[in-house]
């Protein structure tokens, strides 16, 4: 097994991680990213093109994969249009063999090159949507912490809720409200099945800012 795969990073399900990046201003950007592990050396990731961090790795061609087990800098890092401003969250550092920032909260991390960038559409329920298939080229490995401590099942809801939510944001932008009503719902699901098990969780009040968040944009 590589030290990849000994991170979570696997080739059949994508790995949560925030993804960190300078813009052309060399200011840092963070956001959460769905990783998929190629090989020992090479990593992938489907970065759509309106993102800021499509437009600073196509700039760039570097970045860091952060490895993080709190959910909520993932949700953070994938939600600005709920959490703003996100930077708050994170206090970066500089990596050693990209130019690129990691999170000093970080528990373990991947820095990479961007070898290629492959326009494709992807075609959804929420409608057309253009991204890049993105491979990088892994140059440093570095563990920060020996013991990261695994996701509770709370964690695993607000973190399908954050999925969610950004699907939701997607769909009511494009005019979709039949389609936001229903993953509004979706997420109202996963509020009660996390109160169920962790009525008084930090995870449990994440997912109803969300819901207050999407519910104020229903009749919008």
């Amino acid at each position: 097994m590589s030290i990849l795969q000994k991170m979570g990073i696997s080739k059949n399900s994508p790995s949560e991680v925030l993804l960190t990046s300078f813009n052309s201003k060399k200011d840092p950007h963070a956001a959460a990213v769905g990783v998929y592990l190629l090989n020992e050396k090479k990593v992938k990731m489907n970065l759509f093109g309106d993102t800021q961090t499509y437009k600073n790795l196509s700039n760039s061609g570097e970045a860091v994969a952060n490895i993080v087990s709190d959910p909520e800098l993932i949700i953070k890092g994938g939600l600005p249009d709920i959490f703003s401003p996100p930077l708050k969250t994170f206090s970066f550092e500089t990596a050693k063999k990209v130019n690129a920032p990691y999170l000093s909260k970080a528990d373990a991390f991947l820095e990479f090159e961007i070898k290629e960038m492959k326009e494709k559409t992807l075609n959804d329920d929420i409608g057309f949507s253009k991204y890049f298939e993105t491979i990088g080229s892994v140059k440093n490995i570095e563990i920060l912490n020996d013991n990261p401590h695994t996701l509770k099942r709370s964690d695993f809801y607000l973190i399908e809720s954050s999925v969610l939510a950004s699907k939701a944001i997607s769909a009511r932008k494009k005019g979709k409200k039949e389609k936001f009503n229903d993953l509004v719902d979706e997420i109202s699901f996963f509020k009660q099945k996390s109160q169920k098990i962790a009525p008084k969780s930090r995870t449990s009040n994440l997912i109803l800012d969300i819901l207050d968040h999407l519910d104020g944009k229903i009749n919008e």
